[in-house]
């Protein structure tokens, strides 16, 4: 057993493309069989000790990719491959979510529904969103430094990589929408249809919504001026969120109730045009990266300009969800001067 092929031959297939090309039209109506079969080769000793390993997260990718693969085409699931599913969700939902796609997919050994050119944007979706979550958890980290600090110029310090962080986002974000492919919009369309809600259990779908960082940055920048109640949606939806940053989530809301956050800490200090500098710097990057959004998700989902389109994260309307959340997250630096 290898870090990024836990489960063995059930990993190989899924990652060497064996998963993508029985879904392609028309479906290979033998899988159920040959997945049976590589069910059979995983003795019971065997799933147990991955379970308990660091690689847990791998297998339990590879297991939901499966079970979503049959579902999507109509094959019943096999009732192994039922007890799989739930050995690995013990602490997590027993659906694929946004964790398990970007966060857990091995870099190296990116999982896909699809193959070809499609499945090279698919993996470079999935890729440029992990480095989007990289670059924020940087950048959280260094707002909780210079929120901690009383000294203006040791927390204008703190903030120094902000700008680099913000930028790389950015750019990450524009190649999630453009990814350097001429028809990006076929190529989403393509995997997309494998991330709507659990068809059975009727979780939400694997949605850049329940990404942690972007709420982390906008509670630790001006949270408690928007309200603790804007995060409740946090709360609410926990359970959509990486269980390997919920306590961080969670730290930042605790934040926000006892009004640590950036704009604070500079209203209640010596008001530094250097820090104000930094600190209007994030919610400037905050507000671009919202407004980038909009402006992606038409070129993903061209239907969007026809009416109303579901989101994969659940929302019954995708852009005004976002058009929502643009104008009630905006950061306005005329409010805190």
């Amino acid at each position: 057993m290898i870090a990024k092929r836990p489960l063995g031959p059930l990993s190989d297939f899924v990652a060497n493309g064996g998963l993508a090309e029985a879904l392609e039209p028309p479906a290979d109506t033998h899988v159920y069989e040959r997945i049976e079969i590589l069910l059979e080769s995983l003795s019971e000793a065997f799933v147990a000790h991955v379970v308990r390993s660091e690689h847990a997260s791998v297998a339990r990718l590879d297991v939901l990719m499966v079970e979503r693969g049959l579902m999507h085409i109509g094959c019943k699931i096999p009732r192994k491959l039922e007890g799989l599913v739930e050995l690995f969700s013990d602490e997590q939902l027993p659906s694929l979510t946004y964790e398990d796609l970007v966060m857990a997919n091995p870099p190296d050994d990116v999982r896909a529904f699809t193959r070809g050119a499609i499945g090279e944007t698919e993996r470079m979706f999935y890729l440029r969103h992990a480095l989007i979550e990289v670059q924020l958890a940087a950048m959280a980290s260094a707002m909780r430094t210079a929120i901690e600090n009383s000294d203006d110029e040791a927390a204008t310090r703190a903030l120094a990589s902000v700008d680099g962080f913000a930028e790389n986002v950015l750019n990450y974000s524009r190649k999630v929408g453009r990814q350097d492919v001429e028809h990006f919009k076929d190529h989403a369309r393509g995997f997309r249809r494998f991330l709507m809600s659990h068809p059975t259990r009727g979780h939400k779908g694997p949605s850049g919504e329940f990404s942690p960082g972007i709420p982390i940055v906008d509670m630790l920048l001006h949270g408690d001026h928007l309200g603790i109640a804007q995060f409740d949606y946090i709360a609410e939806r926990m359970e959509y969120y990486p269980i390997r940053t919920r306590e961080s989530m969670e730290s930042a809301r605790e934040w926000v109730k006892r009004s640590k956050t950036l704009v604070t800490r500079w209203q209640r200090g010596s008001r530094a045009e250097q820090l104000w500098d930094r600190v209007e710097s994030i919610g400037k990057f905050l507000n671009a990266f919202r407004a980038l959004h909009l402006r992606v998700v038409p070129r993903q989902i061209p239907e969007v300009r026809s009416g109303p389109i579901g989101g994969t994260g659940g929302s019954v309307d995708v852009m005004q969800h976002l058009s929502a959340r643009q104008s009630i997250m905006a950061f306005d630096s005329r409010k805190y001067r």
